[in-house]
């Protein structure tokens, strides 16, 4: 089990809150000659020369592709219906079925050597590991 860091070594708090600042600071000085990105760098340099070094943990559509949802079946067939839906309403006389469609994204895939699975492997195994 990975621990989570501190709140203070998360960029993303960092940014917030030079965000939260500036939105602050603009509302009472709006002539003042900084911008949100010099004040967070120079934050991220202070905070650097005390050791601290904030990181980015990863979310939304980057984590999703770490996560493995490029290996799921279901997630290309979804991909795959979403493209039969966008040519049939933008061009509906394409001769393209969802069939066609998910054997060209297979084939794609298989150049990346991506090979879609309908279940994870863990569930499949007698003895899946516990939480």
């Amino acid at each position: 089990m990975s621990e989570t860091p501190p709140i203070y070594k998360s960029l993303t708090f960092w940014t917030l809150l030079v965000g939260l600042g500036m939105f602050a600071v603009q509302f009472y000085v709006p002539a003042f000659p900084l911008t949100t990105v010099n004040i967070l760098a120079l934050v991220l340099f202070a905070l650097g020369l005390i050791g601290v070094t904030p990181t980015f943990r990863v979310f939304g559509f980057q984590a999703a592709f770490e996560g493995g949802i490029v290996e799921s079946l279901a997630f290309w067939q979804l991909v795959a219906g979403f493209v039969l839906f966008v040519f049939t309403y933008f061009s509906p006389t394409l001769p393209f079925t969802g069939e066609a469609i998910m054997g060209i994204i297979l084939y794609i895939l298989s150049f990346f050597r991506i090979k879609p699975e309908f279940q994870v492997r863990e569930l499949l195994s007698s003895n899946p590991k516990k939480k």
